[in-house]
């Protein structure tokens, strides 16, 4: 290899897997030496495990109370119904925490308890449990509380509400960051010890396995529970949790729910985002159903997306849904915006000591705060935080990037924040206004000695290499079952090597792409690169190149095609 034309952005790390390995499992298995190689990369390692993985079923989950804390939370439920409670099911307003709220009330009501559910608005009321919450709760008889997808840190607010006789039971899935809140059951993978198989669980896969614990000793069907798992893994694909053991299965499951269309409100929400049934899969949650979801929350109040999924009239479903996507043509609105302001910034300034980009401005709404995050840490590569500020506070949102645990950083600099909590990717935090520079300062200044050793680097990971030659419609159906992919189960990653690129053009908005053919063999495939249409001119046309890849489908009017997206290149030697 050479890098004269500094082409390549990432390290690339070659999968090892022994060929005898290879070779046994696909004879044992009945499956291609390709499918052997990616099976055993993705942990795989005894054939009679493939069956299940390829074609997962609801009897391969684990039972529910395998989950600590579900038996005591079910017993307490059972216990408050019995004694003549009214429930609260109370979430987060991210689509997580609306799809929790949702099915969790949704099994309660069927179980025949006098249930209610509430969302928090983002804009006034912010994340998790509050006192204020409480006193209207005890003001309308609520005599037990159920978080999803939060609670873990709200200990005012639980030792308000025991303080006032209404029991809380916390289902969530965010790492403490202290010790949490004596509430009467607290069920959350984080706080469990032992089986680390759920830790990935979102907040809705822990109400799930409330729910069904809950069906279960109620003697509820099944299909009941089986009814649910469109709202699991709708939740499960946009907060973005890792897509191995558990999720997967659920979001597999989940998919052909969704494809099936039993619940009203999806139903139409698919018809106003101009998708049919069989078109879903994990892509279409993520950027297209998951983000209007989210608007509601980000741009109003999320308690629309909530009543979009329990619905059962298809009148008020349609103009929910159209009313979702108004809402995301907002959002894109004032997202644009806002990023393109911190753009200016950066490029007026120099950040080239910066490890984390730390942006704050007055007014910016609070409801875009992490996509902008997220869309700065693509452009820069590094993790950031955006805040907006007021005259008192500022509410920010930090994104990571691979390799930066961007939590443990925002702990490190702690001592200038009101509030913080999230993940290690992803993450929310509060300051005083006259505290900004001094957090940028330390947060800084954290990265840098966490990463003085080895700065964090991109890192691809190739599972095989794979020529144009070899692409076939046949080959990308075996792939597919593979999916869903998603974190650490990325879509199969390949390499192309010594071949030859031709008819390079940029397309899409400011030629911000690079489409091109790639030849070899006597072959020709299609290929686009995104976001590196300002490599065009590196290319020669006497030269060769190795190309990492993912194989995907094409579609353009109504003319289906494989297509190469590529993720990186380099230059080899003529």
């Amino acid at each position: 290899m050479y890098f004269g034309d500094n082409l390549r952005r990432a390290e690339w790390n070659y999968s090892l897997i022994a060929d005898v390995d290879i070779s046994t499992m696909a004879a044992s298995a009945g499956i291609s030496s390709l499918m052997a190689r990616l099976l055993l990369i993705r942990g795989v390692s005894e054939p009679d495990r493939v069956a299940a993985y390829l074609n997962p079923r609801f009897g391969h989950l684990p039972p529910p109370d395998m989950l600590p804390g579900v038996t005591e939370a079910v017993a307490q439920i059972i216990e408050a119904a019995a004694a003549g409670n009214r429930f609260l099911v109370y979430g987060d307003y991210d689509v997580d925490g609306v799809t929790a709220t949702v099915l969790l009330h949704s099994i309660l009501s069927a179980a025949g308890f006098d249930a209610g559910y509430y969302v928090p608005n983002r804009l006034n009321e912010g994340y998790g449990l509050s006192s204020t919450i409480v006193d209207k709760a005890f003001e309308r008889g609520i005599g037990t509380i159920i978080t999803v997808d939060c609670g873990t840190s709200d200990h005012a607010a639980v030792e308000h509400a025991r303080s006032l006789g209404i029991k809380v039971i916390i289902t969530d899935h965010h790492t403490p960051t202290r010790r949490p809140p004596e509430a009467e059951a607290i069920v959350n993978p984080k706080l469990a010890s032992g089986d680390e198989s759920m830790l990935p669980l979102a907040g809705v896969g822990v109400a799930f396995r409330l729910a069904w614990g809950l069906a279960q000793a109620l003697g509820l069907p099944e299909e009941l529970i089986l009814a649910q798992l469109d709202l699991v893994c709708l939740g499960t694909i946009a907060d973005i949790v890792p897509l191995t053991g558990e999720n997967r299965t659920l979001v597999r499951l989940g998919m052909d729910t969704i494809r099936n269309c039993g619940r009203t409100g999806i139903k139409e929400f698919l018809s106003v985002c101009r998708l049919k049934p069989e078109e879903i899969n994990e892509n279409r949650l993520a950027f297209v159903l998951a983000p209007r979801l989210n608007a509601a929350g980000r741009m109003d109040n999320a308690l629309w997306g909530a009543r979009l999924l329990l619905t059962g009239d298809r009148e008020e479903a349609f103009a929910i849904a159209h009313k979702l996507e108004q809402f995301n043509n907002r959002r894109r609105s004032e997202e644009d915006a806002v990023l393109a302001e911190i753009v200016s910034r950066i490029d007026a300034q120099d950040y080239s000591d910066r490890q984390v980009i730390v942006a704050a401005g007055a007014g910016w709404h609070k409801g875009v705060l992490g996509i902008a995050a997220c869309r700065l840490t693509e452009l820069y590569g590094c993790p950031a935080i955006v805040i907006s500020m007021d005259d008192t506070e500022g509410h920010g949102s930090a994104r990571s990037v691979e390799g930066v645990n961007i939590l443990k950083l925002i702990g490190a600099a702690s001592e200038h924040l009101l509030r913080y909590g999230g993940h290690a990717s992803a993450a929310g935090l509060t300051l005083a206004a006259d505290a900004l520079s001094g957090f940028d300062e330390a947060i800084n200044r954290a990265a840098s000695e966490a990463y003085r050793e080895e700065p964090p680097c991109p890192r691809l990971r190739i599972d095989a290499v794979l020529q144009p030659h070899e692409f076939s419609f046949a080959l990308l159906d075996e792939l597919e079952q593979l999916s869903p992919f998603g974190p650490e189960a990325e879509r199969p990653v390949f390499v192309a090597r010594d071949v030859a690129v031709s008819k390079v053009t940029v397309v899409g908005k400011n030629s911000s792409h690079l489409k091109m053919r790639v030849e070899s063999a006597g072959s020709v495939a299609d290929a686009i690169a995104f976001g590196r249409g300002a490599d065009a001119p590196a290319f020669k046309n006497d030269a060769k190149y190795d190309i990492v890849y993912t194989l995907e489908e094409n579609s353009w009017q109504g003319r289906k095609s494989l297509q190469m997206n590529v993720l990186d290149y380099d230059g080899v030697r003529p």
